[in-house]
């Protein structure tokens, strides 16, 4: 398998971090990312798995059947923050990558934007579609298709999935009109911390799922590299809340006395010039 002899991002020098998923962090812009380079054949199988033939993804079946019905619904922390941030902003036209099964979709349209959404998996695009929302199927790069430029382009939970990671902010830059907004969530690379006893479990999906980890820190850096002013950026600071699970609880108390570290990064940029 090839892998990166530098930063895939700003190709500075690279160190090993974590040898049991084969990930490094570049010592220039802090960004953390598997050293492996995977075949768009390992990516397709791997992600063809995951939405077709396993139960990982089963919750957004259930999301999909309760947006099918018009059953209302509420949005997740990371979602409902970033748009309650862009919709206190002049914004008509906004693109949203890895669109799943249309919720973000379905909530922006009753509130009268313009949307289109991206989907790499054409089945779960096609779901969206069905729902009366503007979702097609393909990757990030399928921006710079659009000769329109949008005030927002969203991504949650879609960043740690890309392989491309200059390419994606090459392509969303170009995208963008001048000051427009890119609204995401990755997961926190920090959460290892809360498991010292384990430092080399991630707790959350490793490659060639996520091929990037992320932190505010190395955040900071990518984002101001990429062209992009930060507007917020911050770390949920409690657990997700999962009654059946003894953390949850040990969690919530560290987070009292700050001694917790969050699960979700999320956070808003306004575009300021070309990567």
């Amino acid at each position: 398998m090839n892998s990166f002899d530098k930063c895939k991002f700003c190709s500075g020098q690279i160190r090993p971090i974590n040898s049991r998923h084969n990930l490094v962090l570049c010592v220039d812009c802090g960004l953390i990312f598997c050293k492996d380079i995977f075949t768009d054949t390992q990516i397709k199988d791997t992600y063809d798995h995951l939405y077709n033939k396993s139960t990982k993804y089963q919750p957004y079946q259930t999301q999909f059947n309760r947006l099918a019905k018009r059953d209302l619904f509420r949005l997740g922390w990371p979602k409902r923050k970033v748009i309650r941030h862009i919709l206190g902003q002049k914004v008509n036209d906004v693109c949203e990558v890895g669109a799943g099964i249309g919720m973000v979709g379905v909530y922006l349209k009753k509130r009268n934007l313009t949307y289109l959404g991206i989907e790499m998996d054409s089945a779960t695009a096609e779901k969206a579609s069905s729902l009366g929302i503007d979702v097609r199927a393909g990757s990030f790069t399928q921006l710079a298709a659009y000769s329109e430029k949008f005030d927002v382009i969203l991504g949650f939970e879609v960043i740690e999935h890309i392989q491309e990671l200059r390419d994606f902010f090459t392509i969303v830059s170009k995208s963008l009109k001048t000051g427009g907004l890119l609204g995401f969530s990755v997961p926190s690379y920090n959460k290892v911390l809360n498991y010292p006893m384990d430092k080399d479990r991630l707790h959350q999906d490793g490659p060639p799922i996520h091929v990037n980890f992320f932190t505010l820190q190395n955040l900071t850096s990518i984002l101001q590299l990429a062209g992009f002013e930060i507007r917020f950026l911050e770390t949920k600071g409690r657990p997700y809340f999962n009654f059946k699970k003894l953390d949850t609880y040990r969690f919530i108390l560290k987070a009292l006395v700050g001694k917790y570290h969050g699960p979700t990064i999320i956070g808003v940029a306004e575009k300021s010039r070309l990567l």
